[in-house]
Order: C-alpha cells, then structure tokens, then sequence
C-alpha cells in the first residue's frame, strides 16, 4: 500500500492505493450552526403590555438591552464582554436592579437607561471601532393600582 497526501490551503487530496478488499468508514459530522450576526446598534426595551407604563402594583416588568444588526433585525449577538448596568434617575417612582426587574416604588416618573462597558467600566465599542454602544433612556409612568374595594360613606 502507498499512499500521497497533498495538501492545498482550502482541501486536502488523500491517493491510497490497496491490494486487495477494504472497508472504510466516513463520519460526517453535521455542519457548524450559522454564525449569529454582529450587533452594531443597541436598544433598551421595558416589558410588559404597555411599555412604559406600569403601576404601584405591577410586579414582573423587567427592562432589557435588545441588540441589533445592520438589518435592523434582533438576533445579533451582544458583543464580547459587554456588561449592563441599569440606572433609574428617580428611584422615589421606580428602582432597577442589576438583572433589570424593575420594582415601582410610588406615582410619578423615571428615566430607566442602561450603560454598556466592559468588566473595567471601559466603553463597549460598536464595529467602527469609535462609536461607544449606547442606547436612549425610555420614560416610565408609575401610576396608581388598580381600586381594592368600594365604599359609601354617607352622613347626616
């Protein structure tokens, strides 16, 4: 049996040739899963049924930062080693916490951002190379609950 092997950057040719019977097997394995687009823009998203508006009593409504390609389009993977910190500017209305679960506090208004860095607090830079990732403040209404009961109150 002789064999030649030559390779070339993008293949390689493998000539074997046999004196007699052979089995060979082939593995193939699946194709590698298609490469995630690169985020160039980033967007702060509040949940919820109506963004932006919630109540003294609304529990669950979480504030993330949505990252998007060069279509617009909102699969792009966040860029490496990109850490968010979410900040309210008047927590008296509303809080934020470092998952961004927000906690309304009381009625009235709050600014709820998020700043994108790296574990150093350096600035996470879209693919320019200049432009640091940012994304706009959303404006959040804390309004009154819901009404517990009714009552009457009559007097003479």
């Amino acid at each position: 049996m002789a064999d030649q092997r030559h390779e070339k950057p993008d293949r390689i040719d493998l000539h074997i040739h046999l004196d007699g019977p052979i089995t060979i097997n082939v593995h193939l394995l699946p194709p590698p899963p298609p490469a995630r687009p690169t985020a160039i823009r980033a967007q702060l998203l509040i949940g919820g049924n109506m963004p932006g508006a919630i109540t003294v009593d609304t529990v669950g409504e979480t504030a993330a930062v949505q990252w998007l390609d060069d279509k617009g389009d909102t699969d792009a993977a966040a860029p490496a080693g990109a850490f968010i910190t979410y900040t309210s500017d008047n927590p008296a209305a509303a809080t934020i916490d470092s998952n961004g679960a927000i906690t309304p506090v009381a009625e009235g208004t709050t600014n709820i951002g998020a700043t994108i860095a790296d574990v150093n607090g350096n600035p996470i830079l879209e693919p320019d190379g200049v432009t640091a990732f940012s994304v706009a403040t959303v404006l959040v209404t804390v309004s009154a609950g819901a009404a517990v009961g009714a009552g009457l109150s009559l007097s003479v």
